[in-house]
């Protein structure tokens, strides 16, 4: 599809058809953004956007909201006004980045009564990623009064929507009991399903599931297996664990240098390890060597 026949079908059409909405909003997206070879022609973009709107796509208006929210030129007021329109219109999307907006204060003064309006709205649509973070100011009572039974609530209809995040944290609930009851059965089902997903926290959780034989026959090579890939995706808790193997020679044969590459790598990817006991044991493989 062209620009000139996207153009032409936006003015002959009253509605768009889900197929043609989709295409052209692509498009527009390639022309913005210089995607799929196509050139850059933000102007061209904006203009496809605009005659969507004209044939009443709320995909489009949500689109705008967006790009003025996260473009070179941020334009946030024309953020949420297009936002507002789509949402006004049913777009979960564009609710959904409403409550984000109220919540953080991004062109709107900050407004918690409107962060969870929205968001309640996106997650009653049926917004997977909504209903997660409704989990969350559930959960921990962030914009709402805190309501585990509530949270909860949200939380398994995200993992059920097969939002990944929504399944390794339900998957979390079941292993350790925490406002449900504990299943290492149940644990296992989400976790396998956050794994699927491509959740690295996830496949590394699996591994050490399947390296403790929690909720599965142990299996040493298999839970190696799934570090490794889990580390592909720069997890720092796969790398130490890939770390230990190859220090301790356990599921792998043992490699002190190996170790010390994964304990780097570790370091690099920390987030909520910490570095200096990192750096501890790569001293001490380092002394270990010289003997």
């Amino acid at each position: 599809m062209t620009y000139e026949e996207a153009i032409e079908i936006c003015k002959s059409s009253k509605r768009l058809t889900e197929q043609q909405s989709k295409k052209i909003n692509r498009l527009a997206d390639n022309l913005i953004y210089g995607k799929r070879s196509t050139d850059e022609d933000k102007e061209k973009g904006v203009n496809l956007y605009l005659a969507a709107v004209e044939a009443h796509d709320d995909f489009a208006e949500y689109n705008l909201g967006y790009y003025y929210g996260n473009g070179m030129k941020r334009d946030y007021a024309r953020s949420i006004e297009w936002y507002m329109r789509a949402a006004k219109h049913g777009n979960a999307w564009a609710m959904n980045n409403l409550s984000f907006a109220y919540h953080n204060g991004e062109g709107v003064e900050v407004d918690d009564a409107k962060a969870i309006f929205w968001l309640k709205k996106a997650a009653q649509k049926g917004d997977s990623l909504a209903q997660y973070t409704l989990y969350n100011r559930y959960y921990e009572g962030d914009c709402v009064r805190k309501n585990r039974p509530q949270a909860m609530h949200w939380l398994k209809k995200s993992a059920e929507g097969g939002e990944a995040q929504a399944q390794y944290d339900l998957s979390w609930h079941y292993r350790e009991g925490d406002c449900v009851e504990q299943s290492d059965e149940q644990e296992m089902y989400w976790l396998r399903k956050a794994a699927a997903g491509g959740d690295d926290y996830a496949i590394n959780a699996l591994g050490y599931n399947y390296w403790k034989g929690i909720g599965v026959e142990k299996d040493v090579e298999k839970a190696v297996a799934l570090y490794r890939k889990a580390a592909r995706k720069k997890n720092e808790h796969a790398a130490l664990n890939l770390a230990c193997c190859y220090r301790d020679g356990d599921g792998v044969e043992k490699d002190l240098r190996e170790s010390i590459r994964w304990f780097r790598l570790a370091q690099r990817w920390c987030i909520d390890l910490d570095p200096l006991e990192i750096q501890d044991n790569i001293d001490e493989l380092k002394k270990e060597l010289k003997k």
